[in-house]
């Protein structure tokens, strides 16, 4: 008689199955791969995020943990985080950790650098598309959770305001938060986009700006 697999425990949450746990890694494999994480990113983990000597570097690091631990949808959804800091100091490291670690949680995540998501949302008029716009922006919809990495680098048109608005308003709608990381204030960030896009991404997530003011790449350089 076959034993049936556990019930979702919360939006998104994958069933588990302690009887048979090469289904439950096969699974959570199938999550990770389809979260579109850079491989330079898929080996960036809160283990080798490094701290020493730096107090802020190890509050953000901690930061990030109790997020994963407290990420569920059982009390209403989760908020989003801004993670905002210079360049180099280690914001897509912590993004790309939080998101493998809510994925091995049992939710469905998705990795999105902004440049990225515009030109392969722009690539969706081609005849030769295998997605309209509609369904990629539906498929970045659909994630318990959305890092979208480097918001701001991105050039500003009608057409990256109107694509932006769409994403955010729809997680917005349908409680789903956002994780983004950006070397923008929010003054400078609603000056590049819109109002009505910072007012919403304020009010769904939590701003973060304690990452040191320093590029880690070039400071620590072999």
């Amino acid at each position: 008689m076959e034993t049936a697999a556990p019930p979702a425990q919360g939006r998104g949450r994958a069933a588990v199955f302690p009887d048979q746990p090469w289904k439950s890694e096969f699974l959570e494999r199938a999550r990770l791969d389809q979260a579109r994480i850079p491989a330079k990113f898929a080996g960036k983990t809160f283990e080798n995020f490094v701290t020493k000597g730096s107090a802020k570097r190890k509050e953000i690091l901690q930061a990030a943990k109790s997020y994963v631990d407290a990420f569920n949808f059982k009390n209403g959804p989760p908020r989003g985080l801004i993670l905002k800091g210079v360049i180099g100091c280690g914001k897509t490291h912590i993004a790309g950790a939080i998101l493998q670690a809510v994925i091995r949680k049992g939710y469905t995540g998705l990795y999105y650098n902004m440049v990225d998501l515009l030109s392969d949302i722009r690539s969706t008029y081609s005849d030769h598309s295998p997605l309209s716009e509609h369904e990629l922006l539906e498929d970045v919809n659909e994630p318990d959770l959305l890092v979208l990495d480097d918001l701001g680098a991105e050039k500003t048109s009608g057409f990256v305001t109107d694509r932006l608005y769409l994403i955010v308003n729809r997680r917005y709608e349908c409680c789903r938060p956002i994780l983004i990381t950006t070397n923008l204030s929010l003054a400078e960030l609603e000056e590049k986009l819109e109002s009505r896009i910072v007012s919403r991404l304020c009010e769904m997530s939590e701003f973060v700006e304690t990452f040191p003011a320093e590029d880690y790449r070039k400071t620590h350089m072999r």
